[in-house]
């Protein structure tokens, strides 16, 4: 999996995460589009653990529950669990590229999704999977503001 690692040698997880609201919006495509098997498959065939019913007691609706069942085993400050996310999140994106709409509302609501994968720090590449994060805007501030010459004393002397 050498493209989840970027050159500096830094993984998805110093680069990139998944917010709440993406989450929210995968919760929404499964509820929408997905049967509580395939929604299983996806996630089993991730190597994504299935978490305990708790986690659901405030999400309406069996499909969302069950996403959430197993997305609360996954720790996105684990570069692993990081991937197994991240091939759950392409797998849907495949679908998502390949589905027809019958009206413009689908295609919206597919945009705002992609829209938002990006604002999480994620590069998608021409066929809308996701193949490298991006540094995070702070990230780069630090970067550059770590660039900038430190005045010595003498410079402010007087």
């Amino acid at each position: 999996m050498s493209h989840l690692t970027q050159p500096d040698g830094l993984g998805y997880s110093a680069m990139a995460r998944f917010s709440n609201r993406t989450l929210r919006l995968l919760g929404e495509e499964f509820s929408g589009w997905w049967t509580l098997g395939t929604i299983s498959e996806l996630f089993d065939d991730a190597g994504v653990a299935l978490g305990p019913e708790e986690v659901t007691v405030n999400v309406s609706g069996q499909r969302r529950s069950l996403a959430k069942q197993y997305l609360s085993t996954l720790d996105q400050d684990a570069p692993a669990e990081l991937a197994k996310l991240v091939e759950v999140v392409n797998h849907v994106l495949f679908e998502i590229a390949h589905r027809e709409y019958d009206d413009s509302t689908g295609v919206q609501w597919r945009d705002r999704f992609l829209d938002q994968i990006r604002r999480d720090g994620f590069v998608l590449d021409a066929d809308i999977q996701i193949v490298a994060p991006t540094a995070s805007s702070s990230r780069r501030a630090c970067s550059l503001v770590s660039m900038i010459p430190r005045p010595s004393a003498t410079t402010y002397a007087g």
